[in-house]
Parts: structure tokens; C-alpha cells; sequence
């Protein structure tokens, strides 16, 4: 199948909300890269590189052949943000 005009290498960017530094735990780190691991083994997306800062992120990937740019990454960042906000919302401990 030919490739259309969402399936090409891409740079990607996604910011945290007002830029708050939400990507400093781990925890929040880890949801995006299970995500984007669970994404690469069932083969909707390639990756190249990614760099996670505290507030943002990049990612140099390519989507699939058959696989709409927009519903991709509606899905990885809805999926991404409810993971974030469940360990933003439990009690601290401290």
C-alpha cells in the first residue's frame, strides 16, 4: 500500500498544559513510553528518537501505512494524559 501523506517520517511535539513541569516524575515518564512501546510491538508506529523534558516532548517517528496521523495521536496523547492525571490525583505521601 502506498504511503499517503500522514504516513512519512515526522517530527512531533507535545506540551504540557500552561508548561508545567509534569514530565519530572518518572512515573508520568514511564506512561508515554509504555505507550509508545505498546504502539511500536503492534506496529502502528516507528520510532527514531525521543527526548522527554519536563514539559514536553519530541519524538521523530513514522506512522504506519493505514493509520490516520490525527486518530494516532489523539489516542497516544488521550491515553498519556488520563495515565498522568491518575497519578497526579492519588494522595501524596509526604
Amino acid at each position: 500500500m502506498p504511503a499517503n501523506d500522514d504516513n512519512y517520517i515526522q517530527f512531533f511535539t507535545a506540551v504540557c498544559y500552561h508548561w508545567l513541569s509534569l514530565l519530572k516524575s518518572e512515573e508520568c515518564k514511564n506512561i508515554i513510553i509504555n505507550a509508545l512501546q505498546y504502539r511500536v510491538k503492534t506496529k502502528q508506529v516507528a520510532i527514531g528518537g525521543i527526548v522527554i523534558m519536563p514539559n514536553h516532548i519530541h519524538i521523530i517517528w513514522r506512522i504506519a501505512d493505514g493509520t490516520k496521523r490525527e486518530d494516532f495521536q489523539r489516542d497516544l496523547l488521550k491515553i498519556t494524559a488520563k495515565g498522568m492525571i491518575d497519578i497526579l490525583r492519588r494522595p501524596s505521601l509526604t
